[in-house]
């Protein structure tokens, strides 16, 4: 369990975090998990909004972030010095990615192949 309470405010902050670090507008969010726009600033500024809501923004996000790490006290996306890099959720997404399309490469199927080249797309998305 979480040794620490994570109040909607926290967590609408981190949301809005993880969006503005991947080049996101409210709106393009929107765009892209058909909500609209004043419910994900209604969830950023921890002012409330549906499960509904809150679930589709959780769903567009994992696949840049392990969801869990959302709700951790020491909430981390992205640091300059190293010691934070070693706990930030987009290393271990970024770890995560290359550590599963390497088993899968070694099998040498045409599907792992596509895997691991859809895997490096997704690392250079995360880190441009």
């Amino acid at each position: 369990m979480f040794k620490s309470k994570i109040d909607s405010e926290t967590v609408g902050s981190r949301l809005k975090e993880i969006r503005v670090y991947l080049g996101l507008s409210q709106q393009d969010l929107s765009d892209k998990i058909s909500i609209t726009q004043s419910k994900i600033s209604k969830i950023e500024s921890g002012k409330g909004g549906s499960l509904e809501t809150f679930l589709s923004i959780i769903e567009y996000y994992s696949s840049f972030i392990y969801i869990h790490s959302l709700f951790e006290k020491d909430f981390v996306l992205v640091s300059s010095t190293p010691s934070e890099v070693d706990k930030s959720p987009i290393r271990s997404v970024i770890q995560e990615l290359l550590s599963t399309a390497v088993a899968d490469f070694e099998n040498s199927s045409t599907q792992a192949k596509k895997k691991l080249l859809d895997a490096i797309d997704r690392v250079k998305v995360l880190l441009d």
